[in-house]
């Protein structure tokens, strides 16, 4: 997937799903959560984070994310089953 990002978290699943969301630092603080209902595809902004690596959890599935306003590629895509 590409990455880092920078204002934007752009997710696609296979399909619509139901599920809570969270972002983590790597010290494992909640710094951001929502939920997706019925979406395909979202968009997280996560412009107000520092440059740095996060950890988006998506039900029981967690991918790391980097930040960096200085290289712009906010397309990230994960699987969810």
């Amino acid at each position: 997937y590409p990455n880092p990002t920078t204002d934007y978290l752009n997710l696609t699943f296979e399909a619509n799903i139901d599920k809570f969301y969270s972002i983590y630092d790597l010290t494992e603080r909640q710094l951001m959560y929502g939920l997706f209902m019925n979406e395909q595809t979202v968009q997280i902004n996560v412009s107000d984070l520092f440059n740095g690596s996060y950890v988006v959890r998506i039900g029981a599935t967690s991918k790391k994310f980097f930040k960096n306003d200085t290289n712009y590629s906010p397309i990230f895509c994960m699987s969810i089953f």
